[in-house]
């Protein structure tokens, strides 16, 4: 979901390219990372076979991260 969301932005960036557009995607960014981060936390913490999972599948970008 959230690599959807990130591309879904991309072209309005590129559409309405300024300053102000480039620092609102990287504040986008950064607070999807930080929600990503806590959820997997949080899967670990209540799911015991989190971790199998984990060694599996990829976070957001497959073969990436």
């Amino acid at each position: 979901m959230y690599l959807s969301l990130l591309l879904f932005m991309v072209p309005m960036i590129l559409s309405n390219f300024s300053f102000e557009v480039v620092v609102i995607f990287a504040i986008f960014t950064i607070n999807l990372f930080v929600k990503l981060l806590y959820e997997e936390k949080l899967l670990h913490r209540y799911f015991n076979n989190y971790d199998s999972y984990t060694e599996k599948t990829w976070r957001l970008i497959p073969l990436v991260f």
